[in-house]
Order: C-alpha cells, then structure tokens, then sequence
C-alpha cells in the first residue's frame, strides 16, 4: 500500500509540473507586454507565471526521488533511461525542424542549398527549439547519476542537509541562469540544477508534518517572485525575469513546498485520477510537443487573450495539455510509437 501511495503522488507532481511548463508559456505570451497591455493583465500573467515557475524543479527533484535510491549497474542505468530520453529527443528534434522550416516557407523565406544548411546549422545551435534545453540538461544529469548516485547513498542525513545548505547559500549569493540562447551553456546549467535532485532524494525521508506551514511557504515566496518581478521591471519599463529563474532562492522555496503538499493531499476522485495519470504517462511527449499545439490554438484564436486573461489563460493551457495528450497517446498506440513518442 506503501508503495502504491508514493506511485501516486509522484504521478501527480509529474502531472502538475507538465501543467506548469505549459502554463508558463502560454502566460508568457503577457509578461513581454509591460506598458502595452493594461496594468491589470499583465499582473494575471505575472501571477499565474510565478506560480508555474516550480515545474522544471519538480521535474529535477523527481529524478533525485526516483533515482538515486535505484542499485542497477552503470549500463542497465544508462539504457533503461537514455532509451526513454533519446529516440523521442531525435523524432520531435526532426517534428520541429520541419515545422520551423514550414513556417519559414510560409513567411515566404527563400533557401539556397547554402543557405539551407546555415538555418539547420542555425536551428542545431540552439537546440532545434528553445524549450529543449531541459532535456539535454537531464541527459546531462543522467551520465553522472550512477556515479553522483554511489556518492549520495553514503552520506549521512546531516551531511546531505550540509550539502544542500551549502547549495542554497550559493544560490542566495550568486544566482546562475539559463537565459543564454547557447544550448550549450544551457545544458551546463545542470551542475547548478543538482542540488534538486539531491533535495528530492532528502525529502523522500523527511516530511515537513506542518500543512499549514507548507501552503504559508507557497504563498510567500508565490508573493515575493510576483512582486520583486513587477518592482523590477517598473524601473525601466522592461520585462525582468531575473525572479523567475529556476535556481532563484524564491523559486526553490516554492518548488519545496509544492513538493512536500502534494504528498500530503489525497485525491478519491476517479476522473480526476485518471487525468492525472494521463498526464503523467504523457509528460515527456506533452513537454516536446506543446509548442505546436500552442501555436496552432493562436490561429484558432485561442491564446490569454480569449475572453480575459484569467480565462484565457485557464482555457488555453487545459486545451493545450489536451490536444498534446491526445497527439502523443495516437503516436503511443503505433506499433514502434511507444519508443518516440515520450
């Protein structure tokens, strides 16, 4: 029963993180807009990005969770993991390219067999799409894991929670980023992002008991990410994402607590269940593919300007989460699906 209610909760932090990812970027569409949009919208857009901004962590903390307790040999780690990370990497890798290269068509761009290869070439420097630098992080992440993992299992309570203090107070006194367009730089962003992990793996076995402590955490540093942004970005008249970076002390904090209420929470309801579920299961494919499906319900009409914000918003990423879920679950049911679809 024990393990069956961790399979559970992990699910649903797989879930709500998926959520995340997509809520950010359909929230986003707002925050670029500061002084072209009315004060009030752009605060909507702020308020629901802040609170998506623990998605990416959860992901991280999940890997910490899932994976550093595990005892397979180094080859049996690297093939069970880099067979799910790298065919569905490869397929939407070449998705996206022939959906860059349609729309660039479409906005009547001419190639030469030259400059052809410079707009691949282009588009592989920055990782075929911009939201893929996460999965090369993780495939990053997973080529130290058998080793970072050996170390883990060694170390005591207390010099695990020194390890992470440490991590912290780094990330207090100097906050790396990846905003740097080289995918690159950005794949190297996991040695500051492995302080998730190690915290998902400390959390499994020390649950803070306070809910209300938790929800009051969540709130705060929901509160400080949204309102640092704005104080930020009012001072020129600018979008500063500076507070919405992932290893941003506000956003570790959130991402902590996140993490420990979904655990303490119990869902009963079966529909609900049974879309938490598909989300989980689809959650790498959904990540991959949700760009396309976002842009194909803009010309729908369909973005955070359907209606107001708040709907907006609410409507699109639930429809967004939908129409990828059921393009990955076609892709799944094909008889070599299941190994590129995510």
């Amino acid at each position: 029963m024990e393990s069956i209610r961790r399979y559970l909760w992990i699910d649903h932090l797989r879930a709500l993180a998926v959520s995340g990812v997509v809520c950010i970027h359909v929230a986003g569409g707002l925050l670029y807009r500061y002084n072209k949009v009315e004060l009030s919208a752009w605060w909507i857009g702020n308020i629901f990005d802040s609170a998506s901004r623990f998605a990416l962590p959860i992901f991280g903390m999940l890997i910490g969770a899932t994976l550093l307790q595990t005892k397979d040999g180094v080859l049996l780690f690297y093939q069970k993991r880099m067979l799910r990370l790298l065919p569905p990497l490869i397929f939407w890798g070449a998705v996206y390219l022939a959906f860059y290269f349609a729309l660039s068509i479409y906005h009547q761009e001419h190639y030469t067999l030259t400059s052809f290869f410079d707009w691949i070439y282009s588009k592989l420097e920055i990782g075929v799409s911009v939201h893929f630098w996460y999965v090369y992080m993780v495939i990053m992440m997973y080529l130290i894991m058998p080793f970072f993992r050996t170390w883990i299992q060694k170390q005591s309570n207390r010099s695990l929670l020194i390890f992470l203090a440490i991590w912290y107070l780094l990330l207090v006194l100097q906050i790396p980023n990846a905003s740097d367009s080289n995918f690159i730089k950005k794949t190297l962003y996991f040695v500051h992002f492995l302080g998730y992990p190690v915290l998902g793996f400390y959390l499994m076995n020390h649950m803070v008991k306070s809910t209300p402590l938790l929800i009051l955490l969540w709130l705060g540093m929901l509160s400080y990410t949204a309102i640092r942004t704005y104080t930020t970005t009012s001072v020129d008249g600018i979008f500063y994402d500076q507070y919405y970076s992932y290893l941003s002390p506000n956003i570790v904090l959130m991402s902590l607590s996140i993490f420990l209420l979904v655990q303490r929470f119990t869902i009963n309801n079966s529909y609900a269940l049974s879309a938490l579920h598909f989300l989980s299961k689809y959650s790498y494919g959904i990540s991959m593919v949700h760009l396309i499906i976002l842009w194909l319900l803009s010309l729908a009409g369909i973005s955070w300007q359907l209606i107001h914000p708040i709907f907006g918003i609410i409507i699109t990423t639930l429809l967004c989460l939908f129409f990828s879920g059921m393009v990955v679950s076609l892709i799944h049911r094909q008889r070599w699906g299941k190994y590129i679809s995510g």
